[in-house]
């Protein structure tokens, strides 16, 4: 019973300690940060030169804000040894709702949030967010009402708030290393050096580059209305028309020119192996509209082969297929590890009778299938369902060896397993 009377104590002790790190790492880095805007407008030159004091107030306030979020978030996420007790309890997944509902029945984290709040009040109220004080007070010049109780709680309040959020989004970002070498990482010592490294020198450079921005779009705005005045107003709108169309234009020759040199190749193998097309359907109008479907018919001795053509969108949307027939683009926005995915679904099918093929040219980065088991690797030959999927380089390949549609058994049986493997990647 002592031994985790003394265990408990030691965890306290560096949770107190991490909280004093946190909170002097976040008030050298605002000083840094501050200290080039506040030199530039009491020196009279720089980005701040003719600017009211109010807007320099804003620009450390935003900077401030992505300090308290990249320090909390680098002190939560790599912090190896409160991962490996969290993972020895089971991958929960609870949420972000519910695990920052749990941490503040936690001493550990309600120590160190604590302490580093209370730094950062004291900090705040000495004259540390002096940027704070000045929004609040609309103060002509950073001497005045820089110190104070406002200051410094509203300081520490966005302290613990942002703490709060890195400490909960830290057990989704654990959950989500499912191998061990990425769990290595958090625990090593260097990552969490890195990390905060790379905040010092960036964060200094956001703090001054960010002036810049109101002033791009002023100076976009000028160029305009003076472009406005030079020539007619219909004259400036057909010509922002034109050359959105010309874009467009050449984004649809380039797809022109990738499905022509694939019918051409198409066209060769066939000759050359004595097959012959019978049909060949919407080869550019399916560039068009969605509705159309690039699909022909090969036939190859006394064999017919329906082959029908699904595009990408992009090399980095993956698509994933979700039955006989029909599929979705799955668009990512975000990161890697926190991001909303968007589902565009497709339909597909064989308009004639013949051994259905399936070929994804252009292709993405990624080709799925999803099924009971989850989302697993597609690759060339693989059955799909009624359909043998590839890639346009392994469907001419197959074609001209004719062995259009063949496909390992073992990889069947799997692809009804719980993992997939076959030789040829379906990717190159």
């Amino acid at each position: 019973m002592e031994q985790e009377e003394k265990i408990k104590i030691l965890k306290n002790l560096l949770a107190f300690g991490r909280g004093v790190l946190t909170a002097a790492i976040c008030l050298v880095i605002k000083l840094i940060c501050n200290f080039s805007a506040l030199s530039s407008y009491v020196g009279g030159e720089g980005f701040f030169a003719d600017t009211p004091p109010y807007f320099v107030h804003i620009v450390c306030f935003l900077t401030s804000l992505i300090i308290y979020y990249f320090v909390t978030r680098a002190m939560s996420n790599y912090n190896g040894r409160l991962m490996d007790e969290y993972l020895c309890e089971g991958e929960r997944n609870l949420g972000f709702f519910k695990n920052l509902k749990s941490l503040f029945g936690n001493s550990e984290f309600m120590i160190e949030a604590l302490v580093a709040t209370f730094i950062m009040f004291i900090g705040g109220a000495v004259g540390a967010s002096y940027e704070i004080a000045g929004m609040f007070h609309f103060a002509d010049g950073f001497s005045k009402n820089s110190t104070g109780f406002i200051p410094g709680f509203v300081t520490a309040a966005l302290t613990f708030l942002f703490y709060s959020i890195s400490k909960a989004d830290a057990y989704g970002f654990w959950d989500s290393l499912k191998k061990e070498d990425e769990r290595e990482k958090v625990r090593r010592r260097v990552s969490l050096i890195l990390k905060l490294a790379i905040l010092f020198v960036l964060c200094p450079i956001i703090a001054t580059v960010m002036p810049l921005l109101p002033l791009a779009l002023v100076t976009l705005g000028a160029l305009i209305y003076a472009i406005i005045l030079a020539v007619s107003l219909p004259l400036f709108i057909g010509s922002v028309v034109l050359i959105a169309l010309l874009v467009w234009l050449t984004f649809f020759l380039t797809k022109v020119i990738c499905r022509r040199r694939f019918i051409s190749g198409i066209l060769n193998t066939v000759r050359d192996i004595d097959a012959k097309i019978t049909v060949m359907r919407n080869p550019y109008l399916s560039l068009i509209t969605r509705r159309r479907i690039f699909s022909f018919d090969i036939e190859l001795e006394g064999r017919l082969y329906c082959c029908v053509n699904i595009s990408s969108k992009h090399r980095w949307t993956p698509i994933c297929f979700t039955e006989d027939g029909r599929g979705y683009h799955k668009h990512v926005i975000g990161t890697k590890r926190h991001n909303i995915t968007v589902k565009d679904f497709f339909e597909f099918d064989t308009p004639s009778g013949g051994v259905p093929i399936l070929i994804v040219t252009p292709t993405p980065k990624e080709v799925f299938i999803s099924d009971e088991y989850g989302e697993k690797r597609l690759f060339n030959a693989d059955r799909l369902w009624r359909w043998t999927a590839y890639d346009k380089e392994a469907f001419l390949g197959a074609l001209g060896r004719k062995i259009l549609g063949v496909f390992d058994r073992e990889s069947e049986d799997k692809n009804s397993d719980s993992g997939i493997s076959v030789p040829t990647k379906f990717i190159q």
